[in-house]
């Protein structure tokens, strides 16, 4: 497994990483993870229970390219080529299999052409730079059919593998416990992911004004970290809120299953999401979900096991979670339907199919 920053950030592309790594080791597999470490010296990788192969990696363009957009092709680019030079000789003719999961290490095994197959998890739209590079690879797979249909409109027929859910860590536990754990009262509504300017969490601290006025003892509990925190806060502080919104900065990720035990809601309102691990792990957890049709996991599941609302819409989030915590018996059946859902993405069934396309990729070679 390639991925990039397994040592440097705990989003969906390194979960990904980490559970797929895990159902292929109980297939029987050998797994070892290339990623990046930080020239500064920070790392702390997820987990260490496979062997990690760290490679020199200059972290702060990355943030630079997502601070500064006008600067930030170019950016990109410098970090993906440093990281894909550096990365190359891990590569070259240690592994049967190379499978990479971010573009810097797409470039790394595209240039390298290892003897073993190469597959890439695109685990978002791919920049047109990388095209030429995805054409050297054996195969190639999508987390969404949102993903594999923007693939196939540059040439390529990607295998469509979504994301699963570790049951053995998200499944329901009893709410009230994991409330004093946390030292949570009221009514709870989730956010979990980064605080990035697509996720739409603005709008969703600007619901929150329309929602404490029918629930005073309501609270918006934010986790994650990310460039927007400080902005954020300064938009709750600006609605008159900010008691009412709680940042609990980044956690792990074995204490999310109480966080959303504890939650009468969670709200994703991004402006895209490529597939969201978090809308699985919640149902899996019985907390009911609102979230935006741009979220690809709701085109898995159609409108049966989420409430959906248009992105950028704070009367929409409002009316939507003044529902469900005005009306228990939806909530109750939002939680039946997704726990429902959520049984079929399982991480086993998962690497089965990935280790289908293993075997066509060496077959390949």
């Amino acid at each position: 497994m390639a991925s990039a920053y397994f040592a440097l950030m705990s989003g969906g592309g390194e979960y990904y990483t980490l559970y797929l790594s895990r159902a292929l080791r109980k297939l029987g597999h050998e797994i070892e993870i290339i990623c990046g470490k930080d020239i500064f010296g920070r790392y702390v990788p997820l987990s260490g229970e496979f062997p990690l192969h760290l490679v020199p990696q200059v972290f702060a363009l990355r943030q630079l390219a997502m601070k500064y957009s006008k600067l930030g092709p170019f950016l990109w680019r410098v970090h993906e080529h440093q990281y894909a030079h550096s990365c190359r000789k891990y590569i070259e003719d240690r592994y049967d299999v190379v499978h990479v999961h971010d573009p810097g290490s797409l470039i790394a095994v595209a240039s390298a052409r290892p003897t073993g197959a190469s597959v890439a998890t695109l685990h978002g739209r791919p920049a047109a730079r990388l095209r030429k590079f995805l054409k050297r690879l054996d195969k190639i797979v999508a987390v969404s059919e949102d993903v594999a249909s923007f693939l196939r409109g540059m040439g390529f027929d990607p295998v469509v593998i979504t994301p699963g859910v570790d049951f053995e860590i998200f499944h329901p536990i009893e709410a009230d416990r994991c409330r004093r754990e946390l030292g949570l009262d009221g009514r709870v509504i989730l956010f979990v992911g980064r605080l990035n300017p697509w996720k739409g969490l603005e709008y969703l601290i600007a619901a929150m004004k329309n929602v404490n006025e029918c629930f005073r003892n309501a609270s918006l509990v934010i986790v994650g970290d990310g460039p927007l925190e400080e902005s954020c806060r300064q938009l709750s502080s600006s609605h008159g809120i900010s008691d009412s919104v709680i940042f609990k900065g980044r956690v792990s990720h074995t204490d999310l299953p109480k966080y959303y035990a504890a939650a009468d809601v969670l709200v994703l309102p991004s402006f895209y999401e490529s597939f969201s691990m978090v809308v699985l792990e919640a149902m899996a957890c019985g907390c009911p979900v609102v979230t935006t049709r741009n979220v690809q996991a709701v085109m898995a599941m159609g409108d049966e096991a989420s409430e959906v609302i248009p992105p950028g819409d704070s009367d929409a989030i409002a009316s939507s979670v003044t529902g469900i915590l005005a009306d228990e018996a939806l909530a109750a059946d939002m939680r039946r339907r997704g726990f429902e859902f959520v049984k079929n993405f399982d991480w086993m069934t998962r690497a089965v199919q990935v280790e289908q396309v293993y075997n066509e990729a060496t077959r390949r070679k």
